[in-house]
């Protein structure tokens, strides 16, 4: 199913202010972050910012269509397997200082608002990562600056691979560094 009707980056504006409750934990969005068609997989995922009582947070859900034809079937099992692989990383990893923490996860059916009614939105609450990406501050890092990160990341990547996770090249845009504390 293709969709074209919406395109990238403009769909869940209309989200901004709805109150999203992921096992428990109610969640205001504040803000849209990303937001990104995936037609291959007939699914729109979308990274928002949000508030709850306590926290600043942001929560990632993938919308999806819950019924797929027969010959794609095995694509829903592999969405479902990267959505479950996605938070069990996080959880693995929440004894690193530098990943975010993890609240709330959860899958629930969507609404007749949401882009596909009836379809499953996964979704995925925790802390907002510090700093800003390092693709946006590039040229405001030193050589001491590159070797935290560097001393970091390879402890994050380290402490994942020895719980069984991979990171297969890891988007640069997706290593956060705040330069004032020298923390990812």
């Amino acid at each position: 199913m293709d969709d074209y009707q919406f395109p990238d980056g403009i769909t869940f504006d209309k989200f901004i202010g709805n109150i999203l409750t992921i096992n428990g934990i109610a969640v205001t969005i504040t803000d849209i972050l990303s937001e990104k068609l995936q037609p291959d997989f007939n699914e729109r995922r979308g990274v928002f910012q949000g508030l709850t009582t306590q926290n600043n947070t942001v929560i990632l859900r993938n919308y999806g269509i819950s019924e797929l034809s027969d010959r794609r079937q095995s694509l829903g099992l592999v969405l479902r397997e990267n959505f479950e692989d996605e938070h069990k990383a996080l959880s693995a990893c929440q004894g690193i200082n530098t990943v975010p923490r993890l609240f709330a996860v959860d899958e629930l059916v969507q609404a007749a608002s949401d882009p596909f009614p009836n379809g499953y939105l996964r979704a995925i609450v925790m802390s907002r990562a510090r700093g800003q990406s390092v693709v946006d501050i590039f040229d405001d890092l030193d050589q001491q600056d590159y070797t935290t990160i560097h001393t970091q990341l390879t402890a994050a990547l380290e402490h994942m691979r020895l719980n069984g996770y991979v990171f297969i090249e890891p988007p640069t845009e997706h290593i956060f560094y705040e330069k004032s504390t020298s923390r990812m």
